[in-house]
């Protein structure tokens, strides 16, 4: 066997390690993918310094998507940074559409996000169509079409073979979760609780709506809960929904804040936001201090 490895890898059990790394690196390796989502966060989103600075601390951001090394360790980096490129997308597709295509090739949750917002920006783009320059429209068409053959790959390599007799994607054919885990998925998604949790999701689309915006949460939150009720959706998959939440307040939120009166309904809509963010940083956070405390405590076992 050791023999016909490639150069520059090596057997460890079942498994090939390349670049001569030990097995070990596969988790400083994704710890490095969770900080450099973590960094462009606190580095390039809109919100409030104190938000920047906590949300990283989140249950989903800080253990589910950086200690428990998956694919996941890049989803929000590739997220936030489709979030970062939106705004600019007419002007330049292609990095918007490299981040898109990203997320699709990443995870499931991720082709759920990247298809929801390449929706929304291909209906804002349709409605200011004729102000777009004719070099600039051929540029978006090319690059939807690119970001169709993405999707396309993904749904070829991932489609379950005709001939399965037991499992159905990665669960057993005759386990249905159905409409009535998805409460369940919400909560577990934001703050353990339904109620508020329901709540946050109705002021992030009120805000979103108001900032013209509300595609971009409505379609990759349709998307994913979809996703969940009908293919599949574990408690661990609902770190998805956080982080769409959190990028589709990037996207609503305004790069500048200007010293201007605002309507009462913006300023009923940022406090009722800002209130929410903080009451999931905090919950979050608590989530995330208890998991870490009892995984040392199994550790010393």
């Amino acid at each position: 066997m050791k023999d016909i490895l490639p150069c520059g890898s090596r057997s460890f059990g079942s498994q090939t390690i390349w670049f001569n790394l030990p097995y070990q690196a596969i988790g400083w390796i994704g710890g490095l993918c969770a900080l450099a989502g973590c960094w462009f966060f606190a580095r390039y989103s809109p919100f409030p310094a104190v938000i920047r600075v906590l949300l990283p601390f989140t249950y989903f951001i800080a253990f589910q998507y950086a200690i428990v090394a998956r694919p996941y360790v890049l989803f929000p980096l590739f997220a936030f940074m489709a979030a970062y490129l939106f705004a600019d997308a007419e002007r330049r597709p292609w990095r918007f559409i490299a981040a898109l295509s990203a997320l699709a090739l990443l995870c499931a949750a991720g082709v759920m996000l990247a298809s929801g917002l390449i929706a929304a920006r291909a209906w804002y783009a349709f409605r200011s169509w004729k102000q777009i320059p004719a070099k600039a429209r051929k540029q978006l068409l090319i690059a939807a079409v690119v970001f169709s053959i993405v999707l396309a790959f993904v749904a070829f390599v991932n489609w379950p073979p005709s001939d399965r007799s037991f499992a159905r994607f990665d669960r057993p054919a005759d386990e249905n979760f159905g409409l009535s885990n998805l409460p369940r998925e919400i909560s577990a998604a934001l703050f353990g609780s339904f109620i508020p949790s329901a709540a946050l999701l109705l002021v992030v689309g009120a805000y979103s709506a108001y900032r013209h915006r509300f595609l971009t949460f409505v379609l990759p939150t349709a998307f994913v809960l979809v996703f969940f009720t009908k293919v599949y959706g574990y408690l661990w998959h609902s770190g998805a929904l956080t982080v769409i939440v959190i990028t589709a307040l990037w996207i609503a939120w305004p790069r500048e804040e200007k010293a201007i009166a605002r309507p009462r309904l913006q300023t009923v809509l940022n406090a009722l936001v800002l209130l929410g963010l903080a009451g999931l940083v905090a919950v979050q956070i608590c989530w995330t201090a208890r998991t870490l405390v009892l995984q040392c405590y199994k550790a010393e076992l």
